[in-house]
């Protein structure tokens, strides 16, 4: 594992399945600026397993909750979303509620 900097991007990666396994999570842990801080979906199994392996701070299982507000998206403490993670005709909407 490599030696991590002192300051470092928080990601939230929307969607656990395949892209998000083989490409995202794995990219997290390398890199030496970034730390997996949330993961979403909104299988409950796959979400544990990945929290299991990956550790995020946080884990979702929905994005979208509490009176509208978007837990995920409204975190101080992530600095940045990876939503490709998701099916083509769902990146849409949680893309758009992420925005400011």
């Amino acid at each position: 594992m490599p030696i991590k900097e002192e300051r470092r991007l928080r990601v939230g990666v929307l969607g656990c399945g395949p892209i998000a396994q083989a490409a995202h999570f794995e990219s997290c842990t390398k890199a030496r600026n970034a730390d997996l801080y949330a993961i979403c979906d909104v299988a409950e199994d796959l979400r544990e397993r990945m929290a299991a392996t990956h550790r995020p701070q946080c884990s979702y299982g929905d994005y979208a909750a509490k009176a509208g507000h978007i837990r995920m998206f409204s975190s101080r403490k992530r600095s940045m979303n990876s939503l490709p993670c998701t099916p083509n005709n769902k990146n849409g909407e949680p893309f758009c509620k992420s925005k400011p």
